[in-house]
């Protein structure tokens, strides 16, 4: 059973990586050095990267949540009701519910966000001296704000992670 339980927890790793990864690849380096095209070269590559990394953040985070849940009962110390309110039980929920919420911000209003923003033919009007509109520039800012708080997410996580593995 430990090879299992190395399986499992190097698969959530390994995940984690690629979710994260992607994140940081995505609201880092892609979205800053794309504001540098054109608006139909923003749009068109905006529209190619969301069909590239959708599915990706799908299956990365959903992989990281499942494998995780595992390798913290089955795999791990949580067996009864009662590790769930030790030190490490209580870190592990707060993770869980953390990671939640990024996926959900992720999946919901970031990843969504995104969808409606290079779907709307109105928003990819110039403005009348060439540059961004000034409604595409307020949900390009809004998407910008959502990213920062999913990396900030991927932050406590990762501390989170460190907790658990010292026994907390």
């Amino acid at each position: 059973m430990a090879w299992v339980t190395v399986v499992v927890q190097w698969a959530h790793v390994a995940l984690a990586i690629l979710w994260v990864g992607i994140a940081v690849t995505v609201g880092v380096v892609l979205t800053p050095v794309s504001a540098a095209l054109s608006l139909p070269e923003q749009r068109a590559f905006g529209l190619r990267l969301g069909k590239r990394v959708g599915p990706l953040f799908g299956i990365a985070g959903g992989g990281t949540m499942l494998l995780g849940i595992l390798r913290g009962t089955v795999f791990g110390p949580l067996h009864s009701l009662g590790a769930f309110t030790s030190m490490y039980g209580l870190t592990w929920i707060v993770a869980l519910l953390l990671t939640v919420a990024v996926a959900i911000l992720g999946g919901g209003p970031l990843g969504a966000g995104a969808e409606r923003l290079y779907a709307d033919d109105a928003l990819w009007q110039a403005a009348p001296d060439g540059g961004l509109s000034s409604a595409l520039a307020a949900a390009q800012q809004r998407l910008h704000v959502l990213a920062r708080w999913e990396l900030g997410g991927f932050a406590a996580i990762l501390a989170l992670m460190v907790l658990m593995a010292a026994g907390y």
